[in-house]
């Protein structure tokens, strides 16, 4: 049994939510950027088989190797992931983060039953973007393709290169 945050309508979901599903399909729009979904929902995706073993998540986060300024994601992201969205019946908003561009999708908007989650797309100041460089290069080169049904293909963070992962003990 996973455990649901409510606040203004439901704000945690897991990969059998159809608002998660939807955000992870709209990826296949912008696929010459190659985002790589990385962190919590990595980690539903890796272990779907045994759902109650999952905590939700808030958000999905993704990795791209390319560091691009805010500007250039609302031109070249953006609307095609908008335009997804919008065509399955969700409301969506872009926001500038500390150190991600976010796209804000929503599900019946100011109604009880009303569904927000978010879709982080990395981006680091440049500094911290070329430490991390070799990182996420890893994270990419390592990414697996992996098949859910009803989504087409998305590209996932192996699970051994999420951060604070340890093969070597049982969970």
């Amino acid at each position: 049994m996973t455990l649901t945050k409510i606040y203004m309508g439901k704000t945690s979901f897991d990969l059998e939510d159809k608002i998660v599903r939807d955000s992870l399909a709209s990826l296949s729009a912008v696929e010459k950027f190659s985002p790589v979904v990385v962190g919590g929902l990595a980690v539903q995706i890796h272990c779907r088989k045994s759902p109650g073993l999952l905590r939700d998540t808030p958000d999905a986060d993704i990795l791209t190797l390319e560091n691009m300024p805010y500007e250039q994601f609302l031109m070249e992201v953006y609307p095609s992931v908008e335009e997804y969205l919008k065509d399955n019946g969700y409301q969506v908003q872009p926001k500038r983060g500390r150190g991600n561009h976010c796209v804000k999708v929503m599900d019946g908007q100011n109604k009880p039953d009303s569904k927000t989650f978010f879709v982080h797309w990395t981006n680091f100041g440049e500094d911290v973007y070329q430490g991390f460089r070799d990182y996420i290069v890893k994270q990419i080169k390592h990414a697996r393709t992996e098949s859910i049904e009803g989504i087409p293909k998305v590209r996932v963070a192996a699970l051994e290169d999420q951060p604070g992962f340890d093969y070597t003990k049982p969970y």
